[in-house]
């Protein structure tokens, strides 16, 4: 009897452990469940906005239009809603919007890729971080503080430089908004640039190359999807701005010219909002040039990304191409991943790993790879690598 009570007593413990266990994992996949639940209604709220968004400005923008009429809304180039004889033209904030963008983007995605590019590839660690901090300075500065300083400053001294009788022209706005897009392009492409491998540039320093052909011939390309990504915010930034042009651009509703005071898309809406009657045309053609700015702001995005995913191939590929016309000096064979192990042997790698990545590789690119150049570029590299060129060949 007391042994009967001594081993049902042990096994006590032992069970409340096991009933104990399936009640744990309940609760972690309820909550698992939950937490799943919380994300998929956080996307779908995320959806939602923009749907309603786009329903709410396409209802009360293609009232107006229907009224004013699609040409006339579109080209016209006279905008005075409040006249005895109204005009609602709205290809001038149309054409100066596209200017001023463009403008801003030929300014700023140069100057902030090559900072991006100092960050991630020249610069030492003390001086990244006071030019970090510098951007991310920049990135916190309100919209209006950019304006009041264009004001003050910029708009001064164009007017100064050039002798208008006003400088707050498309060229100060320009000038404001290429200023104002540097923090996205310049944080979006440094990260990109980070993470691009080591493995590249170290194939392309191997045969040659010098550190600056290195950054511009294989990183850059390398992380292109990133700098593309970089562009798309810089443009959504610049074409979406408002309260800073108000300030500096004159806003008046002018054909754009680069020393001319005119109106961008969002500054109209802002300027006129304040002012338009509620349900008059004036205030249902603001809606009309809402719904055009997000129809425009949408075409460029989707024209920028499959533009950028058309054009751009996969990293591998870049580099082996690159790789490859610096030994050869000829056009890209049509397996060019074998030029990336050409490389990895160049740099001293086993040439049985190396010719791993040649099995796919075609007869014309084992060709192209024996050609005279090819071996003046192999025995340039000879000195820095155990692999003779015979070894190298059998591989092949």
């Amino acid at each position: 009897m007391e042994k009967a009570l001594k081993k049902s007593s042990a096994e006590a413990p032992t069970s409340a452990l096991q009933t104990g266990e399936p009640k744990r994992r309940g609760v972690k996949d309820a909550l698992e469940w939950v937490m799943h639940l919380i994300f998929m209604l956080c996307g779908i709220i995320a959806v939602a906005f923009v749907l309603f968004i786009s329903i709410y400005l396409i209802i009360s923008g293609v009232p107006a239009i229907r009224e004013i009429g699609l040409v006339d809304f579109l080209f016209g180039q006279e905008w005075s809603p409040t006249a005895s004889d109204p005009s609602f033209g709205i290809l001038p904030f149309i054409l100066t919007s596209v200017y001023g963008t463009a403008g801003a983007i030929l300014i700023g995605v140069p100057i902030g890729l090559m900072t991006a590019v100092f960050l991630a590839k020249v610069a030492n660690p003390k001086v990244a971080a006071v030019i970090h901090t510098a951007v991310e300075l920049l990135a916190g500065i309100p919209s209006v503080v950019y304006g009041l300083v264009g004001m003050i400053l910029l708009v001064p001294g164009i007017q100064r430089a050039f002798d208008l009788s006003s400088g707050a022209c498309l060229l100060a706005a320009i000038l404001v908004l290429a200023i104002m897009i540097l923090p996205s392009i310049i944080s979006v492409s440094e990260t990109s640039l980070r993470a691009v491998p080591e493995e590249y540039e170290q194939a392309s320093l191997a045969l040659g190359a010098t550190h600056l052909e290195t950054v511009f011939r294989v990183s850059i390309p390398a992380a292109r999807s990133g700098v593309a990504t970089a562009i798309v915010l810089g443009v959504g930034r610049a074409i979406g701005e408002a309260m800073a042009i108000i300030m500096v651009a004159g806003n008046v509703a002018n054909m754009p010219g680069l020393f001319t005071s005119v109106r961008f898309l969002t500054t109209a809406i802002a300027s006129e909002m304040s002012y338009a009657s509620v349900g008059s045309l004036h205030r249902n053609a603001l809606f009309s040039i809402g719904l055009v700015l997000f129809l425009f702001i949408m075409l460029i995005n989707v024209f920028l990304n499959v533009f950028f995913s058309h054009s751009a191939t996969s990293s591998e590929v870049n580099t082996a191409w690159i790789t490859y016309v610096f030994c050869t000096g000829r056009r890209p064979p049509p397996k060019r991943i074998m030029a990336a192990a050409w490389a990895l042997i160049a740099a001293g790698e086993s040439p049985s790993k190396a010719a791993n990545s040649l099995l796919t590789s075609s007869r014309r690119a084992k060709i192209y790879l024996l050609q005279s150049r090819s071996s003046q570029c192999f025995r340039r590299f000879v000195p820095s690598s155990a692999v003779t060129r015979s070894e190298a060949i059998g591989f092949l």
